[in-house]
């Protein structure tokens, strides 16, 4: 489905959705990395709030070891 040029709530809508589901609230590492997942599966073709929630949850596991170190207490979102 197209997205209109300047219409990207179903963006939005996913970053508050995955941020307040994991207590994402002030840990703007955390935020930033959604953000940037986010991007790219919009880049990727990806226009739908709950597919791009499913991807980021996805791909923020498989990342995980690049974001932080092995001994971050920070955790990605869970595949609930």
């Amino acid at each position: 489905m197209p997205v209109p040029d300047n219409d990207f709530t179903f963006v939005k809508d996913a970053m508050k959705a995955l941020c307040r589901e994991h207590g994402i609230e002030r840990d703007r590492k955390a935020t930033v990395e959604i953000a940037a997942l986010l991007v790219a599966l919009v880049k990727e073709g990806i226009h739908d709030a709950e597919e791009l929630k499913v991807l980021v949850r996805e791909r923020w596991m498989e990342a995980a070891p690049l974001f932080r170190g092995a001994d971050s207490p920070a955790e990605p979102p869970s595949r609930s």
